[in-house]
């Protein structure tokens, strides 16, 4: 019998140790035509009271050959198997592999515009759903449009949807113009960006903008949530890359000989010719804005005249040393509010580099207000946009609106112009954690706007919620520009313990009332618009995925005077007719149906217990209908008016407690929210309870909450960790003997630092691109402020931040690191790493792997060479998280 692989360090006597167990028995050929080339998996162990000096050795079987009576197979059957290639792995997941294909089959909703309809004189509303729909095969994800159309508000009940949605094309943006009449499409192409305009049901004018003029336009939610229409819809402002700045020479061309030729490939008559082949060198390096932005030039700001169809670069911008971005154009359309994000942080100023941005709202940004200019040049006949000329090149001085603050971003204007709102992460910006809670600010508007004009604060901070279940604070990152429930009141998406909520902001008052159920067993909500008095929002719960709901707004909120309502108030009623069909889709459907959700409150052991925090706990409910429900846990010491909660997914007929995964989310400063995650619902409907930790530093309990973890890294959250597996416990939800981890991120740090603190109570993990060594780490993150703030606390991370960490900074690292705690694991390891994740960088997981395998823990790595940081792409999670299950159910027993 041909031995596949082994992976060993005293590799003789594996090979001994195998030879044996063949001869006994204990390697067993494949039966049945099913298993021809199926592959076992076998893990030598270690004499009781030695470690584990060898991992993992497979052996190929087929099916079919003969075997001798202890079940070893002759050299003919051995040379059978070598001839049947590598070995499957994992093996038997074929009911998992078709239960993800499934789920991931479900189109879900990821973004609803609504406009007024014209069929009905303006009454009615037109609503264009935007879905996506994994395509494994093509590792990528199908765009999906639905149409619906609600004739009057108070009618939402009766709406008339499209048939079968239509697939759209790979659109890097699609923004229609708030009348709904005007919409701009644009397409990447190899020569630049193509630009469409859309108006009366066909394309009114196609453009090709060159790569001299702007790079690829950006849409990424972060600094662009689509196209800028003014106020007469004839001009549209967008973000793009800037042009390169440099080229370098052809190289190549002085190798001509001369003989009539010019380097250009033509000849002196202007006629094509033979010419020697030439190509450009490398240009200067240019700093970028780190994970999901590499080799992506500075954002900046470009508008498209549909009058004169010239396409410029806004003035003013040029010498600023900033990234732009989500631009909003005045009531009176004489400039635009833009975001501009310093390329040097300010709070950060022993550091010159431009540091990491996505999922960092501790970088300092500011509004802006910035004069817009006619460009007087048109364009021709040929359709080409005009040069970036006059019109950029004007000596146009933008005006800061929020000198006074760190953070300010998001901005909208009321509807009647009189205010502008916008986000400030200013809680984020000063204590250097990457997020935090939020506040709202306005500004008067008259149409001059001052650099010396304060800023007013609507809603603050909020540092601990006033009682059990009250307002924790807003934790929104963006302001929807269709927001506005009436002249006095905005909704905002926003955190709320362990679900997100939409909340009703009285603008004069600052009084916030949710209008959506407050309760995490009734899922997770997102405000998708408001428009001619109909709301428009997404719900996802942990048994369904998101579905579109409808609610008129009540009559007291369209009057000026008015700026709240509760929740009860709102009538909101689902689309049955866009709900997914799933009767095709039966092991889906099971599986969603027989989903539970329950809410623990969890009490801190250590640092300050006034702290609580919340697990959300998920597990397959058999025969019964979802019920959930919400366990409330007094604290015995400190502050016993501070709850916190844990969301639980269980079955009322279990026959006792289930296996259970523990998932500490990744961040430290982000949450767990009570919502549609396919991997959850396939490993609860394989008979698993899922408990997803929100522990101390987590978003959605109060600032108290997210600052208690800075400091503590390693310690406080660890702890949280196993208070939470011990409330499952205590519930009769988790079985205490047999439980593992797997966490990403931050989340796999704290995988790493549970299975070596505590390594009896876990039979296994998964790490999916974990922090592992912050010691390694620091000196190739886009984002080392997080190192040193998440280790040392903000005040004095913020102070020691350097390029050049000190011996003693070095210490501090590892000692909060996993790395320090190797030598307590025990268990099985399982490592998802990203090749191209700047976050955390493929070496820090792979050091910590060399070092597992030298102390001969079983482990198991699978690299995605095209993945960053998230694991994102479609074949990857599919691929990752059936392999989890695959391990779950090769350990868990």
């Amino acid at each position: 019998m041909r031995l596949s692989t082994l992976t060993t360090r005293t590799g003789c006597r594996a090979l001994h140790e195998f030879r044996r167990a063949r001869s006994v028995g204990c390697c067993r050929p494949s039966h049945g035509a099913a298993a021809a080339s199926r592959s076992s998996i076998h893990t030598l162990q270690a004499p009781a009271g030695q470690p584990q000096r060898h991992s993992t050795v497979s052996v190929t079987a087929v099916a079919g050959a003969s075997a001798t009576a202890g079940g070893s197979m002759s050299y003919s059957t051995a040379a059978a198997a070598a001839k049947a290639g590598p070995q499957e792995v994992p093996s038997g997941m074929d009911t998992e592999a078709m239960l993800m294909e499934q789920l991931t089959s479900i189109p879900l909703i990821s973004k609803a515009t609504c406009r007024p309809s014209h069929n009905t004189g303006g009454r009615g509303v037109d609503i264009q759903v935007l879905a996506t729909q994994h395509n494994l095969p093509s590792n990528s994800k199908r765009q999906l449009q639905f149409t619906a159309f609600v004739p009057e508000p108070h009618r939402h009940h009766q709406v008339l949807c499209s048939g079968l949605p239509i697939e759209l094309q790979q659109s890097v943006l699609n923004s229609p113009s708030p009348s709904g009449r005007r919409s701009l499409i644009a397409k990447s192409s190899s020569d630049g960006v193509l630009l469409e305009l859309w108006a009366h049901n066909r394309i009114v004018k196609e453009l090709l903008v060159p790569k001299s003029l702007h790079g690829p336009i950006i849409n990424d939610g972060w600094f662009s949530r689509g196209a800028a229409w003014n106020p007469t819809e004839s001009i549209i402002v967008y973000v793009a890359e800037e042009s390169a700045a440099e080229q370098t020479p052809k190289f190549g061309s002085s190798s001509s000989n001369g003989s009539g030729s010019g380097s250009n490939g033509s000849s002196s008559n202007g006629e094509a010719a033979a010419a020697p082949r030439t190509w450009r060198g490398v240009s200067a390096a240019v700093e970028d804005w780190g994970e999901l932005n590499t080799g992506k030039r500075t954002p900046s700001l470009f508008a498209l005249n549909t009058d004169t169809w010239q396409v410029h670069k806004l003035a003013g911008l040029a010498d600023s040393d900033a990234s732009w971005g989500q631009p909003v154009w005045t009531p009176d359309g004489s400039g635009i509010v833009a975001v501009a994000w310093p390329h040097k942080a300010a709070n950060f100023p022993h550091t010159s580099r431009r540091l990491g941005i996505v999922h960092c709202f501790n970088r300092p940004c500011g509004l802006h207000y910035i004069p817009y200019p006619a460009p007087p040049a048109a364009a021709g006949d040929d359709g080409q946009p005009a040069a970036d000329g006059a019109a950029a090149a004007a000596d146009v001085a933008t005006v800061p609106l929020t000198a006074s603050l760190l953070s300010g971003l998001s901005p909208v204007f009321t509807p009647d112009g009189s205010q502008l709102l916008f986000i400030s992460q200013e809680a984020a910006a000063a204590s250097g954690v990457h997020a935090a809670t939020s506040a709202l600010y306005s500004l008067a508007w008259n149409g001059q706007p001052s650099p010396s004009q304060k800023p007013h604060c609507i809603i603050h901070a909020v540092h601990k919620p006033e009682a059990p279940g009250a307002f924790p604070g807003l934790y929104a990152f963006s302001l929807h520009e269709q927001g506005f429930a009436g002249p006095q009141t905005l909704l905002v998406t926003s955190q709320w313990y362990s679900q997100t909520v939409i909340l009703a902001v009285g603008l004069k008052d600052g009084s916030v009332t949710p209008v959506t159920p407050t309760d995490a067993r009734q899922g997770s909500w997102t405000l998708q618009g408001v428009c001619n008095g109909l709301a428009v929002a997404t719900v996802s719960a942990p048994h369904h995925p998101p579905r579109l709901m409808l609610a008129p707004v009540p009559a007291s909120l369209t009057d000026s005077s008015s700026s709240s309502s509760s929740s009860s108030s709102w009538d909101w009623s689902p689309v049955q007719a866009l709900e997914p069909d799933l009767s095709l889709l039966p092991e889906a459907a099971a599986a969603l149906s027989d989903m539970q959700c329950e809410v623990l409150d969890v009490v801190p052991t250590v640092g300050d217990t006034d702290l609580h925090f919340q697990a959300v706990v998920q597990q397959q409910q058999r025969w019964q209908t979802l019920q959930c429900e919400v366990l409330d846990v007094v604290p015995t010491v400190g502050d016993t008016d501070l709850h916190f909660q844990a969301v639980v997914q269980v079955s009322k007929s279990r026959a006792g407690p289930a296996p259970t995964v523990l998932v500490p989310h990744g961040g430290p400063h982000s949450a767990v929210a009570a919502n549609f995650y396919m991997p959850f619902v396939l490993l609860a409907a394989r008979g698993y309870s899922i408990v997803a930790v929100n522990f101390r530093g987590s978003l959605g309990f109060g600032e108290a909450g997210v600052q208690a973890l800075p400091g503590h890294i390693g310690h406080y959250d660890v702890e949280d960790c196993i208070a939470a597996l011990d409330a499952a416990v205590a519930g009769g939800f988790a079985d205490k003997d047999r439980a593992a981890v797997i966490g990403g991120s931050h989340g796999g740090f704290l995988t790493g630092h549970l299975m070596g603190q505590h390594p009896e109570r876990f039979r296994c993990a998964g790490l999916r691109n974990p922090v592992l060594n912050i010691a390694l780490m620091v000196g190739v993150t886009d984002i080392p402020d997080w190192c040193y703030v998440e280790a040392y606390g903000t005040q004095e991370g913020r102070k020691r931040f350097s390029a050049e960490p000190s011996a003693e900074d070095l210490a501090k690292f590892w000692a909060v690191s996993p790395i320090a705690h190797i030598g307590g694991v025990k268990g099985p390891m399982m490592f998802m790493l990203g090749a191209k994740d700047r976050r955390v960088p493929l070496d820090d997981g792979w050091r910590y792997l060399e070092a597992l395998r030298s102390r001969g823990v079983e482990t198991r790595v699978l690299v995605f060479p095209e993945d960053s940081h998230a694991l994102d792409k479609p074949q990857t999670e599919f691929e990752q998280w059936l392999n989890l299950a695959w391990w779950l159910k090769q350990h868990m027993g």
